[in-house]
């Protein structure tokens, strides 16, 4: 995938976390390829969620879903999200980790924060990551 908007996500993200994204590659792929990728990705369809977007660590991609429409802020949290966790696998923060959550709860908290900045018309959207970012980190609910 190519675009300015790749960039725009890319600057935001640096600036948020006062901190470097490694460069990735970013393309689109359908869904069953992302569930795939992430085990629990089937458990969490059965109750209507589906994945946005993956961060592979083994080959420094982004996947996000072929249906989503980049110039939407919602669309392009997700890369903000994914962007996150690059930034996380290139410091060794995974290994330090004290659970999987700690690390979605950070992503979450930038997703969140692209959101509020981009548009209001997403607020509901960022409050939801919000949320999201708080269970997750608390690292009891995440397991």
């Amino acid at each position: 995938m190519d675009g300015e908007w790749i960039n725009e996500v890319t600057q935001f993200v640096a600036e948020e976390t006062r901190s470097q994204v490694p460069e990735v590659c970013v393309r689109s792929a359908p869904a069953e390829v992302l569930n795939a990728l992430v085990p629990s990705a089937v458990a969490r369809k059965s109750h209507g969620e589906t994945l946005a977007a993956v961060y592979v660590a083994a080959t420094r991609e982004i996947l996000m879903v072929q249906d989503l429409n980049p110039a939407t802020p919602l669309a392009r949290s997700y890369l903000a999200h994914e962007l996150v966790h690059a930034q996380q696998f290139g410091r060794g923060a995974h290994e330090r980790a004290s659970c999987l959550g700690a690390l979605e709860g950070e992503a979450y908290n930038v997703q969140a924060l692209y959101l509020h900045t981009r548009t209001s018309n997403n607020d509901g959207d960022a409050f939801i990551f919000q949320v999201l970012g708080m269970f997750q980190s608390a690292c009891g609910y995440a397991n």
